[in-house]
Order: C-alpha cells, then structure tokens, then sequence
C-alpha cells in the first residue's frame, strides 16, 4: 500500500463527509499526497501498533469521537513511541481543547474545522518546521 519514501497523512476521525473533504484539501494541497483514513481511532492505533506498517507522516486526529476520544488516542499514541507529528483536527470550541493541544508535546498544530487548502497550507510549514 504505502512505501517507506513515501509521506502519507492519516486521517482519523468518526465523520466520514469530513474525512472526504480532508482527502480532497491534501490532494489539493499536495498533489501526490497518500491518506488513509480511519473512522475508528481503536482501528487506527491497531493499525500504528503493527511494526510492518508503513507510519504515516502526519497524524489529524479528531478529539470528539465515540468509543475513545482524541486525547485518549494520544495516552496509548505515547505508549508507541512513534514520531510521527499529530495535528488536532477539531470543531471543539472549547478553549481548554486549544490550550491542552499546545501543551501536548506530540501535538504540532491545532486546526479547527473544515480544514481548507490555506489551513493545510499551514500545517505543511509546521510539520516541515520541526523535521
């Protein structure tokens, strides 16, 4: 599916219209960009937790989704040791939600709902600002 030389973004979130609009802002953004997305963050950490699988690049994780919610993805995230940068992706209002992202040390970017092509833009300066 995905190469080791190859960047992807996952995309992980429980509404499926908003996880095709982030795959279309990506392609628009970077053309030859890859996505997987995942409407079950468990799926996904299953996913991470496999040693064969190529990591993503960039992780935009929802933080309002049943089952666990995005910071509880980030407590078993931390357990993998992984380094891959992860981007809150959330329609949350709540200014504690913002604040918890900026002091959430593998948090690099906190962008709020619909992600747009300047919004991603963005995100890509970010990402490549801490390579």
């Amino acid at each position: 599916m995905f190469t080791n030389d190859e960047k992807f973004y996952m995309i992980i979130d429980d509404d499926i219209i908003n996880n095709m609009v982030c795959q279309l802002v990506l392609k628009m953004s970077i053309p030859d960009v890859k996505t997987l997305c995942f409407e079950n963050p468990l799926e996904a950490l299953k996913y991470l937790k496999n040693e064969e699988n190529i990591k993503p690049t960039v992780i935009l994780l929802d933080i309002n989704m049943p089952e666990i919610d995005g910071w509880q993805f980030l407590e078993q995230y931390e357990q993998l040791k992984l380094s891959t940068r992860i981007v809150i992706l959330s329609s949350s209002t709540n200014e504690n939600d913002k604040y918890r992202a900026e002091k959430h040390p593998l948090v690099i970017n906190y962008v709020s709902k619909p992600l747009t092509v300047e919004k991603m833009m963005k995100v890509i300066r970010t990402s490549a600002n801490n390579d």
